[in-house]
């Protein structure tokens, strides 16, 4: 159904009117960030008490912080992974206080995968994570001509599967993250339906994904990895005369779903046909991106501020599956926390934990969370620095990952992964052996193997490596939507020596240079993995 422009000022008038007490009120929280963070640390204790976890580590219901941090060890995963079975296995109030409505999978640290328990309370956090970012998109963003969006859903890319007591793991629609008044509010501006989180195969999902980012010619698109729009592009601008078939077919049918699109403009056939491709004639409406664009998402957004120039590009804040912890607001001219949504606190290099208005501008911080799902005192694996404060409230600039952790695109693969990954390859015991993600220039990238000697074919390990890999779901994923290439193998003689080399030019002593089964990130032309 197609809106007019009147009716979309209107509209957005209205839901700007509608969030605005939402806003003011996250506005003046952002004030007094202490208050706000005792109260909902009140209401995360009275939770976590009547849970056999909190129970078994003492937790009161009026316990106050001192009582909360010192009965309560900063835990990871690994530590949880116990609880989280217990609580699959009987959906009881072992680790979650409310009923579990499905469970999330994401690439674990030691693991090929870990299962997030999504209760009621942690949904209702994701959307109004979403509408405070439509509240400020209305307030301050660009003005709605059309209020198309285009927002990424997950695509399945496997079997659904359920707990011993029936829970899903895995949502079949993204929009189940927003509650019923913002799905009525979003609805008639999303523009990629709902069913193309049916499709099974990556080909499939990422052709009919972009036939409908060309066909709705969206205002706003919003992806979490720059990366990904890039692979949609490239799909594009691979496949026009398939693309402008089923454009003016009006119907394609994938995996047994069939789409129906909105007949094609002619200028904008003739643009889709016409090479190089300009994006302006193609998706002409398109006025702002939403992506990732810190850390290692930079070089992705830079490449697609260069595809899409006049496009406006937003950084989104940070986000896990785990849990929602900034957003970019306007007025503070970066990224502030989500202070009644989730509890923080913060190690310093020291070992020290601080709490969120206890933060020193500049300094940087890994960010520990206690959010509405069951996860407390959660090492949540993410780094931050301290841009800048907004009304007393610290700014988090997400500066990369904790630990030996590789995150090109969001596959987030661990080095204990990946050494227990090669120790199954059957490489010679004695060689010299990394892991190096390799960045290419558009912000993809892929994974290559690095080994001084070997005794099978580069060929065929590579592909054996790629295998084991994928074991690794956030892994798996990217693979299947292109976002990474094949990982490869590169068989250097002098590899140790390029090692030591590769450190050395940085400033780092020789003796201090330990070797490590997960590299550091390298460009493609880098002397430690071109051949």
């Amino acid at each position: 159904m197609r809106i007019s422009s009147l009716a979309v000022r209107g509209l957005a008038h209205l839901s700007r009117a509608a969030l605005r007490p939402r806003g003011e009120r996250f506005e003046r929280d952002l004030g007094r960030p202490d208050l706000a963070q005792r109260d909902l640390l009140g209401e995360l204790v009275a939770a976590l008490a009547g849970t056999e976890y909190g129970r078994h580590h003492g937790i009161g219901p009026r316990d106050g912080y001192e009582a909360f941090s010192a009965k309560l060890p900063v835990t990871s995963y690994e530590a949880l992974a116990p609880w989280i079975a217990r609580q699959m296995a009987g959906e009881g109030r072992t680790l979650v206080a409310e009923p579990v409505r499905f469970y999330q999978t994401t690439s674990g640290s030691a693991g090929p995968a870990k299962q997030i328990p999504y209760s009621g309370g942690l949904i209702m956090s994701f959307g109004r994570l979403f509408a405070l970012w439509l509240y400020d998109l209305l307030a301050h963003g660009p003005p709605l001509v059309t209020g198309r969006t285009w927002i990424s859903i997950s695509p399945a890319l496997g079997p659904r599967s359920r707990t011993a007591r029936g829970v899903r793991v895995g949502v079949d629609d993204d929009r189940e993250y927003l509650t019923g008044g913002l799905r009525a509010l979003a609805r008639p501006f999303l523009v990629l339906p709902p069913d193309v989180s049916r499709l099974r195969d990556a080909r499939a999902f990422t052709h009919v994904a972009a036939l409908f980012l060309l066909a709705t010619d969206p205002e706003i698109v919003s992806v979490w990895n720059p990366t990904f729009l890039t692979v949609l592009l490239d799909h594009v601008a691979g496949h026009p005369d398939a693309l402008a078939r089923d454009w003016t077919a009006g119907r394609i049918v994938r995996d047994g779903v069939a789409f129906r699109v909105p007949a094609p403009p002619s200028d904008r056939l003739a643009a889709l046909r016409r090479a190089p491709l300009d994006w302006a004639a193609l998706v002409p409406g398109l006025r702002l991106v939403s992506c990732w664009a810190d850390a290692g998402a930079r070089p992705g957004a830079e490449a697609l501020r260069r595809r899409l120039p006049g496009v406006a590009l937003q950084g989104k804040g940070l986000l896990a599956t785990e849990a929602p912890m900034t957003l970019p607001w306007s007025r503070a001219e970066g990224f502030v926390p989500l202070v009644r949504e989730v509890f923080f606190e913060f190690e310093d290099d020291a070992g020290r934990v601080r709490r969120l208005h206890e933060l020193e501008p500049g300094a940087t911080y890994a960010v520990v969370v206690s959010q509405r799902g069951g996860l407390s005192r959660y090492r949540i694996g993410d780094r931050v620095r301290v841009s800048h404060l907004y009304r007393r409230t610290p700014c988090l600039a997400f500066v990369g990952r904790e630990g030996s952790v590789s995150d090109l695109v969001g596959e987030k693969l661990h080095e204990a992964f990946v050494a227990e990954a090669l120790d199954r390859l059957g490489l010679r015991p004695d060689g010299f052996r990394t892991l190096l993600p390799v960045r290419s220039p558009d912000g993809g990238g892929y994974y290559a193997l690095v080994v001084d000697r070997l005794d099978a074919s580069p060929s065929g390990l590579a592909r054996r490596l790629d295998a084991r890999l994928q074991a690794a779901h956030r892994y798996r994923e990217a693979r299947l939507l292109g976002q990474l290439g094949p990982a490869r193998v590169r068989v250097l003689a002098d590899a140790p020596a390029r090692w030591l080399a590769h450190f050395a030019a940085r400033g780092m002593r020789l003796g201090d240079v330990k070797p490590a089964v997960l590299g550091p990130e390298v460009a493609a032309d880098s002397p430690l993995a071109a051949a």
